[in-house]
Formats: structure tokens, sequence, C-alpha cells
């Protein structure tokens, strides 16, 4: 699906920045298709719903799009065409044995909150960009990263829902430890020496943001989704915190 390319800035710093922001974000893309792909077939695995089912193969095709899209600003921004490339070991990776509890944990990681970090950004990102074409492919992304993290929530939900009592125990276990585990690294992890190449806030105009301004947006979803599960799961009390007690 052809895009809207925005205006190309006249320095040549510039045009190589950006360029490489959205190569990282186009190979980032890319592999989302294939983790969509094993989310459905995991999915499948478990007798999931059509309706997650339909919103996983929603999710891989708006993926795609993403590529697209990243893979076309790339070229765009550094002066030459770039393409995706073969994944040879892709078939096994995506082969698994998953179980409720495991899919609820993914789910709520990567898609409730990973999903969640991305709309967020996604959406400043569309505020800052002074070029309108590059604005809406923002809102685009942002748009589709708020129904992926959707998705992680519905299949938490689900999970808790279908599963019985032995399994429901499980599962909050299993989130209780991942919480546990991950709490410090959304609260104080800062960013490697690459990953901080692709925060620049003197490119603002572009709507790239500071690091800064993205670890706070990674804290505030994080607690606002640990906030929702907690009521999700039932286990909400005042001053207290069902992850710290279970």
């Amino acid at each position: 699906m052809p895009i809207t390319l925005p205006s190309l800035p006249e320095d040549t710093f510039t045009r190589q920045k950006l360029g490489e922001y959205w190569l990282h974000n186009a190979r980032m893309e890319h592999a989302s298709i294939a983790a969509f792909a094993r989310l459905s077939l995991e999915l499948l695995s478990l007798g999931a719903p059509p309706d997650l089912l339909s919103q996983s193969a929603s999710a891989q095709a708006d993926e795609i799009h993403h590529a697209e899209i990243c893979f076309s600003l790339a070229s765009h921004y550094l002066g030459e065409g770039i393409s995706p490339w073969a994944y040879p070991g892709i078939i096994s990776w995506g082969l698994r044995r998953v179980s409720l509890a495991e899919l609820a944990r993914e789910s709520f990681i990567d898609g409730a909150i990973g999903e969640g970090v991305a709309c967020r950004v996604a959406e400043e990102q569309s505020e800052l960009a002074k070029d309108e074409k590059l604005s809406t492919i923002y809102t685009t992304i942002a748009r589709d990263e708020w129904r992926h993290a959707k998705l992680g929530w519905d299949i938490v939900e689900w999970a808790l829902r279908v599963g019985n009592d032995k399994e429901k125990k499980k599962i909050e276990k299993t989130l209780h430890d991942t919480l546990s585990k991950t709490r410090l690294t959304y609260h104080l992890r800062t960013l490697s020496s690459e990953e901080r190449t692709y925060f620049d806030s003197s490119l603002s105009d572009h709507g790239l943001m500071s690091e800064a301004r993205y670890l706070d947006i990674r804290k505030l979803v994080y607690e606002e989704s640990l906030e929702r599960l907690e009521k999700m799961i039932g286990k909400r009390e005042e001053g207290k915190s069902w992850w710290r007690r279970l």
C-alpha cells in the first residue's frame, strides 16, 4: 500500500538520522509480523474464540503495513531502495507449546504494556511532527498500536475467564512473578547506547522525542497497566498492591 511521503530535510545529517531511525523501526515492525503469526497459532492451539483470532490476523496485517511504511521512509530519507530481508530460521521459531499462563504473561507484557507504550509514543510523535504527511503516518501507527494493546488485554481477560481454578492461580502467579522481575526495569532501566541514537529531541519537528520523555511514557503506561490488571483480577485493595502481596 503506497504512502504519501513527507518533505525531505535539506541537510544531509538530518536525512541520515531520520533514515536510520525509520530503518530501525522497519526491522522491528518486520519482526512483529512473525510475532503475530505465532500468536495466532498459539490462540488456535488453546481454543481461542473467533474474535481474538480475527484481532490477531488484523494485527499481523497492520504490521505488514507498518513495515512497508517504515521501509519506504528509510529509503526516502537515505536516498536508496531498502527492502525486507529473509528470516530463514523463522519457521522453527514459531513452533512451540504454550499454556494459558504463558500466553497471558506475554500478552500483558508485549501486548498491553509494549503496544500501549508504542501507541502513546506515536500519539505524541504525531503532535510533534510539523510535516502534515508525517504527522498522519504517526497517527495511523498510533491507532493500530492501540488496537494491538487492546488485543493484549482481551487475551488476558479471556485467559482468566476460561481457565479452571488451577489455571487461574497459575496465571496470577505467573503475572505476579513477571511483575516482580520487571517493575524495576520499567522504572530504573536506561536505554543502551544504540537505543539512544533513536531518541533525539533536536529532531522533534520530525517526531523524534528525547530519551527522558520516552522513559516517562514507559513508566506511566506500566503503572496504568498494573492498576488495570489488579482491578481485572479483582485483588485491588485500598493502599495495597496485589503483585506485592501474592
